[in-house]
């Protein structure tokens, strides 16, 4: 699949949140059932191909893709089913999981079809056309393993503080569970939240009909510099113990830029208290995405900049410099890192 095509299908969120603490020991916890994933992207003029090689060498089993509604759905009951079509066809005959996000509202605000794009969440004009929706994506969809689905990124960014706001929100996103478990009952079914959020009353009251909870991960102080990277552990720490149901942290990622206080080593470090994290937790959090495999190009920044609606140097070079590998690509050593650690549990 072509670079621009693949960008297209992932905009990676900026969450924040995380405490102090120092990376945790601790003997290793093989895999068992956990899902480890990562969202993909190529380097510049690499193919999809070698960039999903370079990630499911480093450990990876499920891949991650986020489709804003209004893309698919072009007008009224219209949909273009190029990108679903890609998806059912390249990834089952490879063994891959996918987790898809499909974002009625995603970081920057709601994605509806224009003719709708002023109706309250819970209008049910909105609920019909939602569900519909969702009839029309899992018949392109027939062949994926999907063991997980999420409905909405990073949501607490456009909902805020409004109580109205988030009751109307689960009531769409309630109606959106239900039709997927009459569609393909075994999928399990949350929406995104960003870490700080997902510990909140608002996420947990407009979550309570998800069969899991999803969450952001980035420890990040407000200005978008990088907090130490064993802060994961009292994080996860608090993540497992809020809740009952299974974690899935969907996005997980450090920044290595100078400006955003970090390095490469850094970026190292984390990868290697994430996993350790993770094992501390491993009976509550299912699965882990890293975020990103690969640092955004400048064209794919510019893209970026326009759709969060921001210039600012420090979160531009917090979300370029994610990835585990340049844009040449060159791994940087948090990719050793983390087909190091990954190895060592059996992924």
């Amino acid at each position: 699949m072509r670079a621009a095509l693949l960008f297209s299908l992932l905009v990676p969120a900026c969450g924040g949140g995380g405490g102090g603490g120092g990376s945790s020991g601790g003997a290793v916890v093989p895999k068992g059932t956990r899902l480890l994933g990562m969202h993909v992207g190529e380097a510049t003029g690499e193919t999809y191909d070698a960039a999903l090689a370079s990630a499911r060498a480093a450990g990876a089993e499920i891949v991650s893709l986020s489709f804003n509604w209004d893309t698919l759905e072009t007008g009224p009951g219209s949909y273009d089913p190029a990108l679903l079509d890609i998806a059912n066809a390249y990834y089952p005959p490879l063994g891959v999981k996918l987790l898809i996000t499909l974002r009625p509202l995603d970081t920057n605000g709601r994605h509806f079809p224009a003719d709708i794009a002023s109706l309250p969440y819970d209008h049910p004009t909105v609920i019909a056309r939602f569900q519909a929706f969702l009839d029309w994506v899992f018949s392109r969809i027939p062949a994926v393993d999907l063991p997980i689905m999420a409905v909405g990124n990073e949501v607490d960014a456009p909902l805020g503080t409004s109580a109205a706001l988030w009751a109307q929100w689960k009531t769409l996103f309630d109606a959106a569970v239900a039709r997927i478990h009459l569609l393909r009952p075994t999928v399990q079914v949350g929406m995104i939240a960003q870490f700080a959020a997902a510990l909140g009353a608002d996420y947990a009251s407009a979550s309570s009909g998800a069969d899991v909870v999803m969450v952001t991960y980035y420890p990040l102080y407000p200005d978008f510099t990088a907090k130490p990277p064993g802060s994961v552990t009292a994080d996860f720490a608090a993540l497992a113990a809020a809740f009952a149901r299974p974690v899935h942290v969907v996005e997980a990622g450090y920044p290595s830029s100078a400006t955003c206080g970090s390095s490469d080593e850094l970026q190292r470090q984390f990868v290697a208290a994430l996993f350790a994290a993770w094992d501390a937790q491993a009976a509550k959090i299912a699965s882990m995405f890293y975020s990103v495999l690969t640092d955004y190009s400048a064209s794919e920044m510019a893209t970026l900049a326009a759709y969060y609606g921001s210039s600012a140097p420090v979160f531009l070079e917090f979300i370029r410099t994610l990835g585990l590998r340049t844009d040449a690509p060159a791994p940087k050593p948090g990719y050793a890192e983390h087909d190091a650690q990954a190895a060592s549990r059996g992924w």
